[in-house]
């Protein structure tokens, strides 16, 4: 059973991979980049990064177990 937190954990999970992404890009040595302040750019984009992958995994947790449990919420 799918549950709520799984999309929090694939929102945070999409938003390491863009980091690791934009740190190769950002990290390949094609020159210096002076007065760059590295933590606070990737951390603005790990926040905006989870929250825009926050609602498609909301969506795809409540199609799936919509699908599976119908409109009753399911005890247990």
């Amino acid at each position: 059973m799918v549950r709520w937190y799984f999309a929090l954990v694939g929102a945070v999970g999409a938003s390491i991979v863009a980091i690791l992404f934009i740190c190769l890009g950002l990290f390949l040595p094609r020159g210096a980049m002076s007065g760059f302040d590295s933590v606070g750019f990737l951390g603005s984009i790990f926040i905006w990064v989870t929250a825009f992958a926050v609602v498609p995994g909301l969506l795809v947790t409540r199609f799936y177990r919509r699908k599976k449990y119908g409109d009753a919420e399911h005890v247990a």
